[in-house]
């Protein structure tokens, strides 16, 4: 398995924590993890989201945030939309499984091969 670091967390200080694939393997480090993105001391690269993804799905990935409520989501729709648009704007695209970069101002995703996808918000769920 990849030792490429793929999220990290400021805590706990002064060196913070480093996660591989192999770590956030653990469902207790994703947990981890989302707390400390929810606290702001927390970061996940695009190649994490592409893995979080790819490990535990959409679903998975919300029912985690339900445990601790990264996001202040009324509903099943705002949530998911919140959990994408963070991994958008770290430069990984779950709908489209593309990476590249999110541009909030026009909601369009331009992936690393040029193309682009505009995000239907809207539509979205």
């Amino acid at each position: 398995m990849s030792t490429e670091i793929i999220a990290w967390t400021k805590e706990p200080e002064p060196k913070g924590t480093l996660f591989t694939a192999q770590d956030l393997a653990n469902r207790e480090n994703v947990i981890a993890l989302f707390w400390a993105c929810k606290l702001k001391v927390g970061y996940i690269t695009a190649d994490g989201w592409e893995y979080l993804f790819h490990k535990y799905g959409l679903s998975e990935l919300l029912h985690i945030d339900l445990d601790i409520k990264w996001f202040d989501s009324q509903d099943l729709k705002s949530q998911t939309c919140d959990l994408i648009y963070e991994s958008l704007i770290a430069g990984y695209n779950p709908i489209h499984t593309q990476k590249g970069d999110y541009d909030t101002e026009t909601r369009t995703f331009l992936n690393l091969d040029g193309s682009t996808q505009i995000i239907d918000w809207d539509n979205l769920v």
